[in-house]
């Protein structure tokens, strides 16, 4: 029988942290037991930072949100504000974000959609995809040439792209990664 993991708290006037730690009994907290998973309510207007080598889901927060993940997925739906999201290898997938986003991956994929103001990505050589609504208007920077589902880019030069009048900018760094932006018109067909 798995014992539960042991969870330590301490807490600032404006800091509270979390720290899970091994079960004596069982060895890793999170072994691969599906019975081990914590749920963490807090205010919807909060200032976060997880960090986590395990499936992290956040849901409907407002504020600076950063996730600091590993090889498993983090997903981040209906929430807003600042974004910083970095995962070596594994999927995230932020879904109806309203702000700014920086985001970074090694080898794996990145989703996003929601109204993004800005976006500065870096990917090893993962994949970003960038679902807009289809009178989108962007610039883009990309050390890459951008792929796009639905859309046509007008070329400014060799590093810059803008779709519709420009606007938002989304930036991307990377050396085998891409970018790839998709029309939000055709996923629901």
């Amino acid at each position: 029988m798995n014992s539960p993991p042991v969870v330590s708290e301490s807490k600032t006037e404006n800091t509270v942290t979390l720290k899970v730690a091994d079960s004596a009994e069982t060895g890793s907290a999170f072994d691969d037991s599906p019975a081990n998973r914590i749920e963490i309510f807090v205010p919807r207007k909060s200032n976060l930072k997880i960090i986590s080598d395990k499936e992290v889901r956040l849901e409907g927060v407002s504020g600076e949100l950063e996730i600091v993940g590993g090889n498993e997925s983090v997903d981040v739906r209906d929430s807003d504000g600042k974004l910083k999201v970095t995962n070596a290898d594994g999927r995230v997938r932020v879904i109806g974000f309203s702000g700014e986003i920086t985001a970074q991956t090694g080898d794996g994929e990145v989703y996003i959609e929601g109204t993004i103001s800005k976006l500065n990505a870096r990917a090893g050589a993962g994949t970003v995809f960038v679902t807009l609504p289809a009178d989108a208007s962007v610039d883009v920077n990309s050390t890459n040439e951008p792929e796009t589902e639905g859309f046509t880019l007008s070329g400014r030069d060799s590093k810059n792209w803008r779709l519709g009048n420009g606007g938002a900018n989304i930036s991307f760094d990377s050396e085998e990664g891409k970018l790839v932006l998709r029309n939000a018109s055709l996923l629901s067909k």
